[in-house]
Formats: C-alpha cells, structure tokens, sequence
C-alpha cells in the first residue's frame, strides 16, 4: 500500500542529491518517495548522470527503479506508483479503479494507465506510453487533456 512505504533511503538520497555537482544546471528535487534529478539546463550531461544513477541504485536493484522522462530522471522505490496511488485513492472513496479515467506523459505514468478503467495519454508523451494508451489526445501546449475533459462532460450533458 502506499502510504506504508517510508520516506526515500538515507543513503540514496544522499548520493542522488550529490549529483547536482555533476554539473551547473541539474536540479535535484527531493519529494516524499522519490527523487527527480532534472538536467533540462544541461543536456549533455545525460550520459553521465544515467550512468551515475544506475551506479547509486545498483546497490539496490530490488529496492529502486529509474523512470526517465524528458529531461529528468527520477529515482523511485519499486513499489511506489502512481498506479498504486489511484488504487489508494479508489479503495478510501469505494470506487472502482475500473470505472476512473487517467492521463500521462512520461515513463512513470505506465502502472496508473494501466491501473485506470481508461488510459489517456497526451500525443507527445514517451513512445512506450502511447502504446498502452487507450486514447490519445493533442499534447499539453494543446490543452489536449482540457478538450478531453470538455467532451466528457458536454457527452453527459
């Protein structure tokens, strides 16, 4: 369940928020059960710093996974997801996850696209995750999901 699991490792943490000296422009951000190390500033790092993260969780292959997106990679225990989050979610309101709808762009949205009755993802998200997506819609600078949203609701007008 995933309010069980506790905050990230000491000692992960501790490594991935070094990497911010790997190079100026690499952002490390620090949240309750993962950490995204975002280096859109400095692209040309992306060799070294994805070498440098499977190095940290090498350690630990059982304890952590990397979910990369555009630009940032983010460090998360393995039975974190957004996936289990919507099941969370569903079991306190007693609904049934197969009856929600969710949308996604990058690697970490897989689990909650297939945990949802219906997945939705945004036209430029990760090729991977438009494979499992039931719908696709126009991209975010679009307001893809927005004219999703608009159409569901005037349907049930």
């Amino acid at each position: 369940m995933l309010l069980t699991v506790g905050p990230m490792d000491p000692g992960v943490a501790a490594a991935v928020s070094s990497l911010s000296e790997l190079a100026p422009g690499i952002v490390v951000e620090p949240k309750v059960y993962s950490i995204a190390v975002h280096y859109r500033l400095a692209p040309s790092v992306e060799p070294q710093l994805e070498a440098a993260l499977k190095n940290i969780v090498a350690g630990s292959p059982d304890h952590f996974i990397l979910c990369p997106g555009r630009y940032v990679v983010e460090v998360v225990p393995r039975h974190v997801s957004k996936g289990a989050a919507l099941e969370f979610v569903c079991e306190r309101l007693g609904v049934d996850p197969a009856d929600t709808v969710a949308f996604g762009d990058g690697a970490n949205d897989h689990e909650l696209l297939e945990t949802a009755g219906f997945g939705v993802a945004v036209s430029d998200a990760e090729p991977s995750l438009l494979e499992i997506a039931d719908w696709t819609v126009p991209p975010v600078a679009e307001d893809g999901v927005a004219g999703f949203l608009d159409l569901l609701v005037h349907s049930r007008a």
